[in-house]
């Protein structure tokens, strides 16, 4: 096996992968409350926050459900294109795109590339 491609979390302990994915998922929602308009609303509807969120599985049981519907409504009372997701900087979004799904409202989403060597 070239060594270039593995990755040592593949052969981590489940108690290291469950460590790192808490960290990854707190910086998250944390980068997101702050920075996107919907979630934040929608978090604040059911009276949470990111420090209320101590593991994943409190991340899956507590944490809000956003539906397509949700965010074309958020986009219909505020007239942001993106429905109140876009949580980046729009100067660096490289790509903007749209899908309909099933419902034929098409949805905008975001996509930011960057070169890596």
């Amino acid at each position: 096996m070239q060594r270039r491609y593995f990755d040592p979390i593949e052969a981590a302990p489940r108690a290291e992968i469950e460590r790192r994915q808490l960290a990854r998922l707190t910086e998250q929602l944390q980068h997101v409350y702050q920075n996107s308009a919907l979630v934040r609303r929608e978090w604040e509807r059911v009276g949470l926050t990111p420090a209320d969120i101590r593991s994943v599985s409190d991340f899956k049981a507590r944490a809000p459900f956003i539906e397509k519907a949700t965010i074309q409504n958020h986009r219909a009372e505020t007239g942001d294109p993106m429905g109140g997701v876009l949580s980046g900087d729009q100067s660096e979004v490289t790509l903007y795109g749209t899908s309909s799904g099933t419902t034929g409202d098409p949805t905008m989403f975001a996509e930011s590339w960057t070169a890596r060597g």
